[in-house]
């Protein structure tokens, strides 16, 4: 969906609509509005935030080195966090506070890593672990699984095609946890249930997103020392790809009756920051 933002959109940020529509089409109930918790900063304004944004536009080649450094500077932000919140507890704040920013540099505001990473990991460090450990401990025992059913051999190829079946959904529901905690107003306990959903609902989507992470696993592999930009280049990836989604979303909620697909994503941004 193409829409036209100025100067005073960017700095103010359109208006939070209400969250009434959410996730009917899932069969869901209305979501409230979205708790402090969450983290919330202010977007950048004035000359600040215009600067920010002119400065990123050039030609290819300075924008391309401009978002690898940034992405760079993104996968330090989520190792750092997560060992600050001793990795078990800190992966679920930095992958939000993650896709939060990688969602605001998108809208043209905030790209202040770490200043502004910092206070969304704080205040939404509750919050996250509602709306997203619950995924990170099941992805993470379905792949300890499979490698003890690997372990044992032949003997054990039922066990372990249906743990990789499990993690393969756990993993991909994981994928649209943060960046659907990012963008839209649901409670924190509500996030995994609504995400293993939108697995199901958006197939082709959540394919898409599941060989973005393989693409990105196998070029690690090939070449290592892109281990230093792979958790900020997934984020980024995955981020992007699901505010792609989003709009596609949007635009076939505009569409009559009808012609709107059974199951959908909610209307529309519940959260905009």
């Amino acid at each position: 969906m193409t829409s036209t933002t100025t100067a005073t959109d960017r700095e103010e940020g359109p208006p939070a609509p209400t969250a009434g529509a959410a996730s009917a089409t899932l069969g869901l109930p209305a979501a409230p509005p979205r708790p402090s918790g969450w983290g919330d900063a202010p977007p950048a304004s004035g000359a600040a935030g215009r600067c920010r944004a002119a400065g990123r536009a050039g030609t290819p080649l300075t924008t391309a080195a401009d978002w690898f450094l940034w992405v760079l500077s993104l996968s330090a932000f989520w190792a750092v966090f997560t060992l600050a919140g001793g990795v078990l507890l800190g992966v679920a704040p930095a992958s939000v506070a993650a896709a939060t920013l990688v969602r605001e540099r998108v809208l043209g505001r905030r790209d202040r890593i770490w200043r502004d990473g910092a206070r969304i990991w704080a205040r939404g460090f509750l919050a996250s672990q509602l709306a997203v450990f619950p995924l990170v401990f099941v992805t993470v025992t379905l792949a300890a699984n499979y490698l003890w059913f690997s372990a044992l051999g032949p003997g054990a190829t039922g066990g372990r095609l249906l743990t990789l079946a499990g993690f393969a959904l756990a993993g991909t529901a994981l994928a649209w946890a943060a960046p659907l905690a990012a963008h839209y107003t649901v409670p924190p306990w509500r996030v995994t249930p609504l995400a293993t959903r939108l697995v199901l609902a958006r197939p082709a989507s959540s394919v898409l997103l599941a060989f973005t992470a393989l693409g990105l696993s196998y070029a690690v592999a090939a070449v290592p020392v892109l281990g230093a930009v792979a958790i900020g280049g997934w984020w980024a990836a995955s981020t992007c790809l699901c505010l792609r989604f989003f709009a596609d979303n949007e635009e076939r909620r505009t569409e009559p009756r009808a012609a709107a697909p059974a199951l959908a994503l909610p209307t529309q941004p519940l959260s905009t920051r």
